[in-house]
């Protein structure tokens, strides 16, 4: 900086010494030129008054004054430099004698080619008798321009002194001005690494000792900001770093910004890979593809993978700053858990499936051969209670062949043909309690057709169940370019908002007397759950307490 100001400072002290010298030199020259012209048009009206064809003063002219006669042809019949006359041109045209001619008298500068210089030419008209002739003098021009050449050498001496008495003076204030700018910046250095010291304002200026109080305020304050933020930002990586969850954060070029360690132990990588593309973490393409879907439509994205034996719940998020979030929870104990209690439900219920089948058939026996009217009650009793639990045994084993991700054979079905068939193998139930049940619509999906009837019975089964006498259940089906929406909807009790998010918990019941007793097992919605999600469609639920329930599937 201190360079550049005395770089700067000297070429406008060069610059206005020049303007300076070429003003006075212009200004010099137009008064001397002003003065000359005067002169010259004084000589030449003396020559002309004094002009008679006996006269011969043009022998007795100062060296610097030309006087010539030339008559009205444009010839020359007179000149004091004592030239052959015969050898000059005609004048005639000449623009000094054209302006004497015509009156209007002018003075003209031009070369001289017979005395080889600049002059400068006046002449007047002057009578002679019957004719006429032209009185011109001429002066050189070089005595105009005698002081440029005389005052250059002077000027050129002064010009160099005021530019080294300017770059002195520029080095020393220089230095004066640039000294507090240093221990400013000397100052600020020392904010970055904990040292600030304040700087003094001793300064020869009032303003610039100001400014220094001003900057030592800041300083502090920064200071003060810096050390907070430093604070804050280890207090967030202690807290990012001690998470039970793996963090990664990326820009929008897919680039990692930051990582946690767990994260670093998940994809066993070093802190290295901050700056790195998000193909580095590992190889698995549904991070990769989660990452970009996240970053071009800015919509969350969740999804499994397993990593070294171990299974993370893995959530890809876009925040307003245009960076993306993947945290990786670890969920491999919950798996496991529900693997084993899956395992257990479908155990248990191969198990009880066999002494209950046996008990029903030992019970019927009974029923037929007893005349007895109690054992018949009783045995009515149990034979209603066994085929509840064969029920509720059937739907937990549904359920674990659900929850067992088996892949089936998917076709297309026919979704008005399967509600036709569970409408007509519920119908006995519907007239029961006087309840009208209708179907209508058309649509198709690809699916396993056994899932479909499953899913549509336990939705009407509800609908029946939990419905008044005399009311109504609809089957809709839609089909539209987007998907196929099959829709169950009653005028029943309905279901208080409060009980919405967990009615599709296995054995969840709202009224569990009520439950009991209209038969329900409570694993029908928990099934219509698990075969939603196995086929990723959305399951929505519109019902309000003694208004009635809509279920509806978006395939």
């Amino acid at each position: 900086m201190k360079k550049r100001l005395l770089i700067t400072y000297s070429v406008i002290i060069i610059f206005s010494l020049l303007l300076t010298i070429i003003l006075s030199m212009v200004i010099t020259r137009n008064e001397n030129f002003a003065q000359t012209e005067t002169k010259i048009i004084e000589l030449t009206k003396i020559y002309a008054n004094n002009y008679s064809v006996s006269s011969n003063f043009t022998e007795k002219i100062d060296e610097n004054i030309r006087v010539s006669v030339i008559d009205a042809t444009g010839k020359v019949i007179a000149d004091s430099e004592g030239i052959d006359l015969e050898s000059f041109e005609n004048h005639k045209n000449r623009e000094e004698i054209v302006a004497a001619e015509n009156e209007v008298p002018k003075s003209v500068t031009r070369y001289s080619s017979t005395l080889k210089k600049d002059m400068m030419y006046y002449a007047l008209k002057v009578n002679n008798g019957d004719s006429f002739v032209f009185v011109r003098v001429a002066l050189p021009v070089e005595g105009i321009n005698s002081f440029v050449s005389e005052a250059l050498p002077a000027m050129l001496i002064i010009l160099g002194v005021m530019l080294f008495c300017a770059v002195f003076l520029g080095i020393f204030l220089g230095n004066k001005i640039l000294e507090p700018v240093a221990m400013v910046k000397a100052s600020l250095q020392g904010i970055a690494n904990g040292t600030f010291v304040r700087v003094l304002p001793t300064s020869w200026d009032s303003e610039i000792n100001t400014m220094l109080s001003d900057i030592n305020d800041i300083g502090v304050k920064l200071q003060h900001s810096l050390e907070a933020s430093q604070n804050e930002k280890e207090k967030l990586d202690y807290i990012i770093n001690n998470v039970s969850d793996g963090i990664v954060v990326f820009n929008n070029f897919a680039e990692i910004v930051l990582i946690n360690q767990n994260a670093l132990n998940i994809f066993c990588l070093n802190p290295k890979v901050v700056g790195k593309n998000v193909s580095v973490l590992c190889a698995e393409k549904k991070i990769v593809e989660a990452l970009d879907m996240c970053l071009t439509n800015k919509e969350s994205q969740f999804f499994e993978i397993d990593i070294n034996q171990l299974t993370y719940l893995c959530n890809v998020r876009h925040t307003d700053n245009e960076l993306a979030i993947l945290v990786l929870s670890d969920i491999t104990a919950t798996r496991n858990n529900e693997k084993m209690r899956s395992e257990f439900f479908a155990n248990a219920s191969h198990e009880l499936k066999t002494p209950l089948t046996s008990i029903k058939g030992f019970n019927d026996l009974v029923a037929l051969k007893s005349k007895d009217a109690s054992i018949k009650k009783y045995s009515s009793h149990i034979d209603k209670e066994t085929a509840r639990m064969l029920t509720v045994i059937n739907d937990m084993l549904n359920l674990s062949k659900l929850e067992s991700g088996v892949e089936t054979n998917r076709l297309e079905i026919d979704l008005r043909a399967v509600a036709d068939d569970v409408a007509n193998s519920l119908r006995p139930l519907a007239n029961e309690k006087d309840i009208l049940l209708t179907v209508c619509g058309e649509g198709s999906v690809f699916a396993d057709r056994e899932h479909m009837y499953e899913l549509i019975k336990n939705l009407v089964e509800n609908g029946i169940r939990y419905n008044n006498k005399g009311g109504a259940v609809e089957i809709s089906i839609v089909a539209t370019s987007k998907g196929t929406t099959l829709s169950v909807k009653d005028n029943g009790i309905g279901i208080d908002v409060e009980h919405h998010s967990r009615i599709f918990e296995r054995f969840y019941r709202v009224d569990k007397s009520r439950s009991r007793n209209t038969g329900g097992t409570g694993l029908g919605l928990s099934i219509v759950k698990h075969i939603c999600e196995h086929y990723k469609a959305q399951l929505l639920i519109k019902s309000k307490l003694g208004v009635g329930t809509e279920i509806s599937v978006v395939f």
